[in-house]
C-alpha cells in the first residue's frame, strides 16, 4: 500500500518537474518504502513473503494506473469556447 501511494504521488506532482527532483524524490520513495518493509518484519507483523507480495501487487496496480492517467493525459479535449460559437450580426 505505501509503495502504490508513494508511486501515485510521484507520478501526479511531479510529473513534469526537473529531473533531478524526480530522480531525489524517487530515490527517498523508495527508501521509505523500504525502511517501512523493514520495520514490519523486524517487528514480527509480517513475513518476508507478506511484503514481497504486496509490494508486487503495488508496483502493478500503480503501473495500471499510471498507464490510464497517461492515456488519459494524452487525449487533447475539445476545447469550443462559447463565445466562438456565437454569430455576430
Amino acid at each position: 500500500l505505501a509503495l502504490l501511494i508513494y508511486l501515485l504521488m510521484y507520478n501526479f506532482y511531479f510529473l513534469r518537474k526537473k529531473v533531478w527532483r524526480r530522480w531525489l524524490l524517487a530515490v527517498s520513495v523508495f527508501g521509505v518504502t523500504l525502511l517501512s518493509c523493514y520495520s514490519r518484519i523486524y517487528v514480527g507483523v509480517h513475513y518476508p513473503f507478506d511484503i514481497l507480495c504486496g509490494l508486487l501487487i503495488a508496483a502493478f496496480l500503480a503501473g495500471l494506473v499510471i498507464t490510464i492517467f497517461r492515456s488519459f493525459a494524452a487525449r487533447k479535449p475539445n476545447t469550443v469556447s462559447r463565445t466562438s460559437s456565437v454569430s455576430k450580426e
